[in-house]
């Protein structure tokens, strides 16, 4: 008398095999294709990082200057407005301010004062 293979259960608690692969291999295999779409996501997302991070500093220093303005009855788009030159200026002036005292120094070093 012959035993087909289809006939033979296996012990519980053992590993099951269906067309010869092992079922625990989906959930690796799910679990590499997301790290590999997070890090093409990532590599996509990179180059905007710097963007991403000066939007969120402006954010940070425009929503407090914009609340009170808000408080103090100005219309919205007038308080937004003056939000969108005061950030700006409040990153880029200091900026200038010091590049104009190094542009400064630098001739003072060439005339030998």
């Amino acid at each position: 008398m012959s035993v087909h293979l289809d006939q033979i259960e296996a012990e519980p608690g053992a590993p099951t095999f269906r067309h010869g692969r092992r079922e625990s291999f989906r959930p690796l295999l799910l679990g590499i294709c997301a790290l590999l779409v997070l890090y093409l996501c990532s590599r996509i997302v990179l180059p905007f990082l710097p963007a991403i991070c000066w939007a969120f500093a402006l954010a940070l220093i425009g929503e407090p200057i914009y609340s009170w303005l808000a408080r103090r009855r100005l219309p919205r788009n007038v308080a937004a407005l003056s939000i969108v030159i005061l950030a700006p200026a409040a990153v880029i002036g200091p900026g200038g301010c010091c590049q104009a005292g190094g542009q400064r120094s630098g001739d003072r070093k060439d005339k030998g004062i």
